[in-house]
């Protein structure tokens, strides 16, 4: 998977950090991130290559679906619009 020029830019950002270059705070300034979400991207990084900083779709779905719900809980609750659950 080829990177998008936002992930190439991380790629190059990370590897600056990854030589010591700048530091975890100068890294998060640059792409506009929190060091925290620097850290997670320097881990995904590490474990899967430069694919890892490509955007990939997430597997989970809203958690606002209501057909995932059992049948007690939605009837316990009398906050859950029962009009929005369709099967």
């Amino acid at each position: 998977m080829a990177l998008n020029p936002e992930g190439g830019r991380r790629l190059h950002v990370l590897s600056l950090l990854e030589r010591g270059r700048i530091t975890t705070a100068q890294a998060a300034e640059a792409l506009g991130i929190t060091p925290r979400q620097v850290r997670r991207l320097g881990r995904r990084l590490q474990q899967h290559g430069p694919e890892g900083l490509a955007c990939s779709p997430r597997d989970s779905g809203s958690p606002r679906i209501l057909s995932r719900l059992p049948e007690d809980l939605v009837a316990w609750s009398p906050n859950i619009d029962t009009r929005a659950r369709r099967e």
